[in-house]
C-alpha cells in the first residue's frame, strides 16, 4: 500500500508538465499553474530521501549539475525566448544546491559553521535567481530536518509556501498529501528517467507551442 518514489515522480512530472504546459502554451489557464505547485515539493522530498541512501553524494551532485547545465539553454528559450538568459535559472540548479548544501550540514557539528551554509547557499540561490530561490532551499532543507516529524514538516511548508509565499505558490503544501502516502519503496528503477524528462519536455511543449502559434495566432 501507499506510495513508492516512482510513483510519487510519475506525479511530479505529470505536475510539473501540466504546470509548464499553461506557462508556455495556454497561459490564459491559470487553473494548470496551481496544479503544477505540487511537483517541486514533491522532487524536493525525493532529494531529501536520495541523500540518505545514495552511495556516492558526490556521483548525485554531478548528475544534477550536469543536467542542469544540459537543460540550461532550452528552459530559457521555452520561457523567454533565448538560450541565454541570467535573471532565471532551471530548478536541477535548486536541487544541486539544495543537495550540496545537506552534504555540508551533514558534515559539520557546529551550529554556527551550519548556519553560514545555510545562510550563505540561500543568499547565492536568491543571486543567482535559480528558480524558487532562497525559499527552495529552505524547501529542500525542511524536507531533510523534519523527515520524521510530519507535524512539523507541515508547519513549515504551511510558513515558507502558504504565508511568506502566498498566491499560487500556498498550493505547494498540497503536495504533503502524496508525500505522507509514501511507503519507503523504490518501485520501478528508472534512474535516469526525470533527468532526462526535464530538457524532453520542455523542448516538446517549445515545439508544440510553435504548432499552436502557427494555427492560431
Amino acid at each position: 500500500m501507499g506510495l513508492s518514489s516512482f510513483d510519487l515522480k510519475m506525479i511530479a512530472m505529470l505536475s510539473m508538465f501540466i504546470d509548464h504546459l499553461g506557462a508556455i502554451v495556454f497561459p490564459e489557464c491559470i487553473w494548470m499553474r496551481y496544479i503544477g505547485r505540487l511537483a517541486f515539493p514533491i522532487y524536493c522530498f525525493l532529494l531529501s530521501e536520495g541523500f540518505e541512501h545514495t552511495k556516492s553524494v558526490e556521483a548525485y551532485l554531478k548528475r544534477l549539475f550536469v543536467f542542469a547545465v544540459l537543460s540550461e539553454g532550452i528552459f530559457d528559450f521555452a520561457f523567454y525566448g533565448t538560450f541565454l538568459e541570467a535573471g532565471h535559472q532551471n530548478v536541477f540548479f535548486t536541487l544541486c544546491f539544495g543537495l550540496f548544501l545537506l552534504e555540508k550540514l551533514s558534515q559539520e557539528s557546529s551550529a554556527s559553521v551550519k548556519l553560514f551554509w545555510g545562510v550563505g547557499i540561500a543568499v547565492a540561490a536568491e543571486f543567482l535567481h535559480l528558480d524558487y530561490g532562497a525559499g527552495g532551499i529552505m524547501t529542500v532543507l525542511i524536507f531533510w530536518k523534519f523527515r520524521e516529524n510530519k507535524a512539523a514538516l507541515t508547519l513549515a511548508m504551511v510558513l515558507i509556501h502558504g504565508i511568506l509565499n502566498r498566491g499560487i505558490q500556498s498550493f505547494a503544501v498540497l503536495a504533503l498529501l502524496p508525500i505522507f502516502l509514501y511507503n519507503g519503496k523504490k518501485g520501478t528503477n528508472l534512474k535516469y528517467l526525470f533527468y532526462t524528462f526535464y530538457p524532453a519536455h520542455l523542448l516538446f511543449l517549445v515545439l508544440l507551442n510553435q504548432i499552436v502559434l502557427r494555427m492560431y495566432g
